[in-house]
């Protein structure tokens, strides 16, 4: 940034001109935007290590899980304990730290079962078939926490994408609300400052149809469940964080060639961009009317099942081009 009383020439058209009525007031609103971009900066590094300690945790805790569901798998030698000891029970007795049996599962070798003093043979039996169905029991619940907890992660990793590509403190604000609102955030309504929604990102292809592109988890919910009608086309990179960006379609077909922008735009606005890199990226996209939320998804999570994936590799500057085409 340069300051000067004349016009500058050297830079040709690659820069941007503000003009003010005088130095003074270009001060008062360089330092102001400078406070702005402050306040911004604090905002998005405290909530951003917030979303990254909840992520951090969600990924240890799958570990554990992970761990736990693998020991589970050792309950079989409790099942067979149960059933070879209940076979020879006449061989038993009440007192023994231990009996060796005959293994009928593999022919030839024989198993040594480990006894509680305290209980008869039959007792301990029940005990080796009890143990075994509370793991069994456990087990089935890890599956259905490991998969509760890879949908956490997921989302976790989209809203740590929000927040990295948050616009303006309107946009933070809507991150941090979603947060609470799933429990992630305490609530103190008392804090909570009224303000209002940041829009869709919205750009005009180069056939003139509207492109919308969602800022946050739940403007993409709200522009692909409620906005966004049935023949409308629908863009979303595959298996990563990202915008929900849809076509307009007023009913009317929709060219290639602002297909191939929305997909562009799709990718652009996921956290698999990397500028200058040449890279195909895969993006999936349908009509909207093939788009369902199930119950208790996290915010930004859709499901569909008909789809097309094209890939594609975005163009340098497409974003501001479209934009400057925007109604």
């Amino acid at each position: 940034m340069e300051y000067t009383f004349f016009r500058p020439q050297q830079y040709g058209d690659k820069y941007e001109v503000k003009q003010w009525p005088s130095f003074n007031a270009m001060l008062e609103g360089y330092y102001a935007e400078k406070d702005r971009a402050e306040r911004l900066r604090t905002k998005s590094k405290e909530l951003h290590k917030a979303v990254h300690n909840m992520y951090e945790r969600a990924v240890r805790k799958q570990a554990a899980r992970q761990e736990e569901l693998a020991a589970s798998g050792k309950s079989e030698k409790l099942r067979l304990y149960g059933e070879l000891l209940s076979a020879n029970l006449y061989l038993a007795q009440k007192g023994m730290k231990s009996i060796t049996v005959p293994n009928w599962y593999d022919e030839g070798k024989e198993v040594t079962i480990p006894l509680d003093l305290r209980f008869t043979p039959s007792q301990n039996a029940q005990n080796f078939f009890k143990n075994y169905k509370k793991k069994q029991t456990a087990a089935r619940m890890l599956v259905d926490l490991l998969a509760e907890g890879e949908k956490e992660i997921a989302y976790l990793e989209t809203v740590l994408y929000e927040v990295e590509t948050a616009s303006g403190e309107a946009a933070l604000n809507e991150i941090r609300a979603e947060l609470k609102s799933q429990g992630y955030l305490k609530y103190y309504k008392q804090r909570d400052k009224r303000q209002k929604p940041a829009d869709f990102l919205r750009f005009t292809s180069s056939d003139g149809f509207e492109i919308l592109v969602g800022r946050n988890n739940a403007q993409n919910d709200k522009l692909t469940l409620h906005t966004a009608r049935g023949k409308d086309l629908w863009f979303h990179v595959q298996k990563a964080p990202g915008s929900h960006v849809v076509v307009m379609s007023r009913g009317e077909d929709i060219p290639d060639s602002t297909k191939q922008e929305a997909a562009e735009l799709a990718v652009i606005y996921s956290s698999t961009y990397k500028a200058g890199t040449g890279a195909k990226v895969a993006v999936d996209t349908t009509e909207v009317k093939n788009i369902w939320k199930a119950n208790g998804a996290k915010p930004g999570m859709v499901l569909y099942e008909v789809y097309t994936t094209v890939y594609v590799t975005p163009r340098d500057g497409l974003a501001e081009q479209l934009k400057k085409k925007e109604r």
